[in-house]
């Protein structure tokens, strides 16, 4: 059993003894334990339109999966261009793409799925849980980082 407060997890063994983990080392644990597993499915084009979005500006960031608000409606995943922070988890897509998301994130999202729809000219993102109910529904572009903050 799990109970959890802000700043730690209280473990309940088998045993009843009870012992408090930091959830960072929590976090930490998390980001190690996935290194190896892969966080990210590219469907439908979308490795091809990614890197045509690189070519075209002349960049090349790593596509950082986070949370967006969508204004009136629940939120969503999207894509920026970012750095990679050292508490990221990171990988490297076989077209050479380097994708991050927070422990954070990846725990409540599970893998996602990102795919292109060229008739809307955009990504879509399905996490393996879900987030909200619009999940897979809207279409998104790559944000840069400098867009987002004007």
């Amino acid at each position: 059993m799990i109970m959890s407060n802000k700043k730690t997890h209280t473990v309940v063994s088998c045993k009843k003894r009870m012992r408090k983990i930091p959830l960072r080392k929590k976090v930490f644990a998390i980001t190690r334990e996935r290194e190896k597993m892969p966080f990210v499915k590219l469907k439908n084009n979308a490795g091809r339109a990614i890197q045509s979005f690189f070519e075209e500006r002349r960049i090349s960031r790593p596509v950082r999966i986070d949370l967006r608000s969508t204004g009136c409606c629940d939120p969503s995943l999207g894509l920026w261009l970012d750095v990679d922070r050292s508490s990221d988890m990171k990988e490297v897509s076989e077209e050479g793409l380097t994708f991050v998301i927070s422990p954070d994130l990846y725990q409540m999202t599970g893998e996602v799925t990102i795919s292109y729809d060229d008739t809307r000219r955009g990504f879509i993102l399905n996490p393996e849980r879900a987030i909200s109910e619009w999940d897979g529904f809207g279409v998104c572009t790559i944000k840069i980082e400098e867009e987002s903050q004007g």
